[in-house]
């Protein structure tokens, strides 16, 4: 089976997906972070003085729908995770479940301008993450996907139900 998992910038798309991994123990499973197919930093778009990291064309689809494929042979439950994980149709067709984790824009300014992973990104910079987001991450018609609240405490009990484990 292989899960797709979508949602802004601080969602907890990651955290969920270990969520589910622990809680599927001890299948095999297998997870996929987006971030790890992003192209090298010389190659991407620049926005102002910054990386501009948040546009699909920034993201290895053709390697990273490959590998998931790959890992699906391999493992049990394969789940990946991403920012624009529900962009490209032909990669839609590849889950057989979507989560979406939906957050509030108040809610996503202040994880965003709380996570220093990367140093202290300025207002305008995360203005332009969250409307890449609404741009590029929203969900796609058409498909199955369970909608998680990023705010609320996850129903792992239902989140297994749907995925039918």
């Amino acid at each position: 089976m292989i899960i797709g998992i979508g949602g802004s910038s601080n969602a907890g798309k990651s955290n969920l997906a270990a969520l589910i991994a622990e809680a599927c123990s001890p299948r095999k499973a297998f997870i996929f972070n987006q971030d790890d197919y992003v192209y090298p930093e010389h190659v991407l778009p620049r926005i102002r003085d910054h990386i501009d990291w948040e546009h699909p064309d920034t993201i290895d689809f053709d390697r990273f729908r490959s590998d998931l494929e790959s890992a699906a042979h391999k493992n049990d439950l394969v789940i990946a995770e991403g920012l624009f994980l529900f962009c490209r149709p032909e990669l839609n067709k590849v889950f057989d479940k979507m989560i979406y984790v939906d957050l509030q824009e108040d809610t996503f300014h202040k994880r965003k301008s709380a996570d220093l992973r990367w140093g202290q990104e300025p207002e305008w910079y995360i203005d332009h993450i969250w409307s890449r987001h609404i741009k590029y991450g929203r969900p796609p018609d058409g498909y199955d996907i369970l909608v998680l609240k990023g705010e609320e405490e996850w129903p792992l009990d239902r989140i297994l139900a749907f995925l039918n484990i």
